[in-house]
C-alpha cells in the first residue's frame, strides 16, 4: 500500500511555465485526503514564495520538503543540513573562476547565497534575493554551503553546455568528497555533501515515517534524480525525462506539459479516475 509521494518540481511537478497544473494540485489533494504523504523533492532552495512565487495555496499540497538535492531537509517535525566539505568547495570555486562565463552559487542555511560575480539590482529581482540574502564568498560561508550551482552567465535562459575540461576538473575534485551533477542536459553542474542527495534524503524521510520502501513512489525526470530511481521499486519518470531516467524508472507518464503527474497519480490507482 502507497503511504507517500515524494516529487522531483522543474520538469516533473512544475510544466514549462514553473507552475504546478490544475490536475496535478487536484490529484495531489485526494491524494492527502486519502492519507497519503506528500514531499517535494527539489534541487531548489527552500525560498520557493521568492523564487516560483508560491503562496500558502501551493505550500499546503505538500507534508515537508527535501531541498538542495538533499542538502536541506524539512519533514517530520525536523530540519537538518548537510554541509559540502568546505575544502572541496574552495577548490571547485578556484576551478570555476578560471572560466569567465561561468558562474557559481552557494547555497547556505538562513535562505543564503554567495556568488562569484557582481549581484546587481536586476538580479536580484530576476532571482527573487533581497541584500539580506547575500552571503559573502569567504571560508565562513565555504563551511556552511549545502548546494553549490554551476551556470552560464545569469543562468536564465542560458543553455550552453558546461566546458568539458571544468566537468573533468570537478569530478577530480570531488571524487570521494561530495557528490556531482551534471544537470539540464549538460548546461549546469549542482554539487552536495556526500552525507546529501535526494536517494540519502529520501531515505532519511521514509525512515522517521517508518515507511518500507514499496510503500513510496518518487517522481523524477533528470540525472539527479536517477540515484532515487535506481534504488526504489515503484518510480515514475516524466515523459520529457533524461532518456536513462525513462529507461531505469517502473514507469513512464507524460511529460509534464501533458498532465503527467495526474495521470500517473490515477494510473497507479491511488485516486479514481
Amino acid at each position: 500500500m502507497i503511504k507517500a509521494l515524494f516529487f522531483d518540481l522543474d520538469g516533473t511537478l512544475l510544466n514549462s511555465e514553473k507552475k504546478i497544473p490544475r490536475s496535478a494540485r487536484e490529484a495531489l489533494r485526494a491524494c492527502r485526503q486519502k492519507g497519503i504523504r506528500v514531499f517535494l523533492a527539489s534541487a531548489r532552495s527552500p525560498r520557493l514564495s521568492e523564487t516560483l512565487g508560491w503562496t500558502a495555496e501551493e505550500f499546503s499540497l505538500f507534508d515537508g520538503g527535501i531541498y538542495s538535492n538533499g542538502g536541506y531537509v524539512e519533514a517530520a517535525g525536523k530540519k537538518e543540513y548537510a554541509f559540502i566539505d568546505a575544502g572541496t568547495v574552495k577548490k571547485c570555486v578556484e576551478a570555476v573562476c578560471g572560466y569567465p562565463n561561468v558562474h557559481l552559487s552557494l547555497h547556505t542555511p538562513g535562505h543564503g547565497y554567495a556568488f562569484n560575480f557582481p549581484f546587481n539590482e536586476e538580479l536580484k529581482a530576476g532571482w527573487g534575493i533581497t541584500e539580506e540574502n547575500l552571503r559573502p564568498l569567504n571560508d565562513d560561508t565555504m563551511e556552511q554551503t549545502a548546494k553549490m550551482l554551476v551556470f552560464w552567465g545569469n543562468l536564465v535562459g542560458e543553455r550552453a553546455l558546461m566546458p568539458e575540461a571544468l566537468c573533468r576538473k570537478m569530478e577530480e575534485i570531488c571524487r570521494e568528497r561530495a557528490r556531482l551533477y551534471i544537470t539540464d542536459q549538460g548546461a549546469a553542474m549542482q554539487l552536495t555533501s556526500l552525507q546529501a542527495g535526494k536517494k540519502t534524503a529520501v531515505d532519511y524521510v521514509r525512515e522517521q515515517l517508518f515507511l518500507k520502501a514499496d510503500e513510496i513512489i518518487f517522481f523524477g525526470d533528470d540525472l539527479n534524480d536517477l540515484e532515487v530511481i535506481r534504488a526504489y521499486p515503484v518510480t515514475v519518470a516524466m515523459g520529457n525525462g533524461a532518456e536513462e531516467v525513462k529507461q531505469a524508472a517502473k514507469y513512464v507518464t507524460a511529460a509534464n506539459d501533458e498532465d503527467g503527474i495526474a495521470q500517473a497519480i490515477r494510473m497507479l490507482g491511488l485516486i479514481e479516475n
